[in-house]
C-alpha cells in the first residue's frame, strides 16, 4: 500500500489539526482554512500527516516529525493525541467507515 499526504480539517475546513512548531508535537486544532494550506505548501507542513494504509486500517504519521502518529486511547472520553509510541498503549490504526448520504 502507498502512503500519501493528508491535512484533517474539521469545522468545514476552518480548522485543521496541527503538531505545531515547538522541539516537541503538541498536537493542536488552529484557526486555519485547509484552502489556504492547500496553496502554501510551506506552511502547510506543520498540519501534513502522511496517511499509511495497512489493510483495513490506517495510520497517520506526522510530515514535520517523523516517528510521531496520531493515536486516541482506550477510553472512549479521551481526546485524540500524538504518540512516538506506536503499538503500545495508545491505539494508532483507524477505521473509516463510508456513510452515504443523499
Amino acid at each position: 500500500d502507498k502512503q500519501y499526504p493528508i491535512i484533517l480539517g474539521v469545522q468545514g475546513g476552518d480548522s485543521c489539526l496541527s503538531c505545531g512548531t515547538s522541539a516537541q508535537p503538541k498536537l493542536q486544532l488552529e484557526d486555519k482554512k485547509i484552502m489556504e494550506l492547500f496553496e502554501n505548501k510551506e506552511q502547510a507542513a506543520r498540519f501534513t500527516f502522511h496517511n499509511i494504509p495497512e489493510g483495513s486500517t490506517h495510520r497517520f504519521e506526522s510530515a514535520t516529525y517523523p516517528g510521531w502518529f496520531l493515536c486516541t486511547s482506550q477510553k472512549s472520553s479521551e481526546p485524540i493525541r500524538i504518540t512516538n509510541r506506536p503499538g503500545e498503549t495508545e491505539i494508532t490504526e483507524f477505521y473509516f467507515k463510508r456513510i452515504l448520504t443523499q
